[in-house]
């Protein structure tokens, strides 16, 4: 079983996560003038983005790290 806090901190992690992805969802569907979809956009999303989004979230105090 997982320990409260990084349960919690996993639960962080997933939540600003995904809200990363409806974020490129939307701009990426804006310049294209199409809704690109959920999957298309968490596909491009940690294909072009998640590492670097990683490294940075990791430093925020939000981030439980």
């Amino acid at each position: 079983a997982c320990v409260p806090w990084r349960r919690d901190k996993m639960r962080r992690d997933g939540q600003e996560q995904l809200k990363q992805i409806e974020r490129h969802k939307y701009l990426v569907s804006q310049r294209l003038g199409r809704d690109i979809g959920w999957e298309e956009a968490a596909r491009d999303w940690i294909d072009h983005h998640a590492g670097t989004w990683r490294g940075w979230w990791e430093e925020q105090p939000e981030s439980g790290a």
